[in-house]
């Protein structure tokens, strides 16, 4: 199986996937966690049915403080934890099944 950027591309922007993102990550299961480590893992289970490792926490948190850092003044259709979910939706594990 193959990826072009182009598909990448209209992932990234197609409403339908920014959607999606929004509404994943507002899920009473995600949005209500009080810990970020217990959001990353939570976002794991619905995206990919199955558990988070550390390594994947450590990268999921080191994004939405990357994001929350640099947003400042800046607009986006997106919180972090919202574009985390997108980049989550956005991965291979999640848009191809074997």
């Amino acid at each position: 199986m193959t990826t072009v950027p182009q598909q990448a591309l209209f992932g990234m922007n197609a409403p339908f996937v920014l959607e999606q993102a929004k509404a994943l990550a507002g899920r009473p299961e995600v949005a209500g966690e009080p810990s970020p480590e217990r959001r990353v893992a939570a976002l794991y289970r619905l995206v990919f049915a199955r558990q988070a490792d550390a390594e994947a926490v450590r990268r999921g948190l080191g994004f939405v403080q990357e994001i929350e850092r640099n947003q400042g003044g800046e607009r986006s259709q997106l919180g972090a934890w919202e574009q985390y979910t997108q980049v989550l939706l956005l991965t291979n594990e999640a848009m191809f099944v074997d």
